[in-house]
């Protein structure tokens, strides 16, 4: 299980993921605090806990896409973390599917 609280985590690798996300997106509120969980069959738990509130997301993953996207820099676990912040800084935890392929973000955000 993976735990972020944005300061454990591969920065050098986060740091050339992000480099080629799109630039100028603040958050105007702390990112939430976001759990991943490994599953079975390339599916992930991942949770995220803002406030009073958790959302749960089903997240399928792909080990090939998962290399394509990290390059074999990062686990899984990372890229769902970053994934889910690209995710955050554009939309509330309540917006995101609860059940979903990791490819379908670059489809609604082409950017990703």
């Amino acid at each position: 299980m993976v735990f972020a609280n944005h300061e454990t985590r591969n920065t050098a690798f986060f740091a050339c993921f992000a480099s080629g996300r799109e630039k100028g997106r603040v958050r105007s509120t702390p990112m939430p605090a976001i759990e991943v969980e490994a599953g079975s069959g390339g599916e992930y738990i991942v949770t995220v806990q803002e406030g009073g509130g958790a959302t749960a997301h089903r997240v399928k993953v792909d080990s090939e896409y998962a290399r394509k996207l990290t390059g074999g820099r990062a686990s899984t676990e990372e890229l769902l973390l970053l994934s889910f912040e690209f995710l955050l800084e554009r939309e509330p935890k309540e917006s995101i599917l609860r059940s979903f392929d990791l490819p379908l973000i670059g489809y609604y955000f082409p950017e990703y």
